[in-house]
């Protein structure tokens, strides 16, 4: 499983419009991408403005057919250039491959 990242810094103002386009953004991916695992968007608590996209794959080719969606161009290339000042991108390889959620002791 690949893990994807994403820190995204949004213009002061834009931060409700940000939240609904991605919430329609995660929507479209988790109904026509069935080997992205899961996909959340957080806001920062200490700072304003900011978000992190959490974006799980079955592995790269999922990622890589992600980012060659139409859906993914409208936001990342069209939409987001208008909204935001920084994006930083981080992937990670998962150490653990369950299927259930464990609980730690």
């Amino acid at each position: 499983m690949i893990i994807q990242i994403v820190k995204i810094t949004v213009k002061s103002g834009s931060e409700k419009e940000f939240e609904q386009a991605v919430a329609d953004f995660i929507l479209t991916v988790r109904q026509n991408e069935p080997d992205c695992l899961g996909f959340q968007a957080c806001s920062s608590v200490d700072e304003a403005g900011v978000y992190y996209l959490y974006e799980q794959y079955v592995d790269e080719k999922a990622l890589g057919f992600h980012r060659l969606t139409p859906h993914f161009k409208a936001f990342s290339q069209d939409y987001l250039p208008q909204v935001v000042t920084g994006r930083e991108r981080i992937l990670c390889l998962s150490l653990i491959h369950i299927s259930e959620p464990t609980r730690l002791l």
